[in-house]
């Protein structure tokens, strides 16, 4: 894919498509942007120095469709996605706080939208992880 696709910029072509959904709200662009961002996850190899803002990304945007169409697996893989970045920032690493603070927002939106009780207590807890 050459060096565009190892840079941290190479991201801006998987915004195109998520700015067009939270401007007009058409699923096809979330779609797209999902299926994007999973493509660029998937060529960042483990040790990758940006692997973990890509697991965040695509998290980010498998909340997104979670909360637009309700399927569950979203929402789980989004959650073990952002489990594995926070792998990725053990403590005393700058990006915790911002990798906790993803997982506990999700978890707290589904408790939102499913009144999982379960989901609340995990979320509390995420300060302590």
């Amino acid at each position: 894919m050459g060096e565009f696709s190892s840079s941290p910029f190479a991201e801006r072509p998987c915004e195109l498509p998520l700015s067009r959904f939270h401007q007009l709200g058409t699923l096809s662009d979330l779609e797209e942007a999902v299926a994007l961002q999973r493509g660029a996850f998937e060529h960042r190899t483990q040790g990758h120095p940006h692997r973990a803002l890509w697991m965040i990304n695509l998290a980010s945007s498998l909340l997104t469709r979670f909360e637009q169409l309700g399927t569950m697996s979203d929402f789980q893989e989004a959650v073990a996605l952002q489990c594995s970045a926070l792998e990725h920032h053990p403590q005393g690493h700058p990006d915790r706080a911002y990798s906790l603070s993803n997982l506990a927002s999700s978890l707290l939106s589904r408790f939102d939208q499913l009144g999982t009780m379960s989901d609340l207590e995990e979320a509390a807890l995420c300060p302590a992880t």
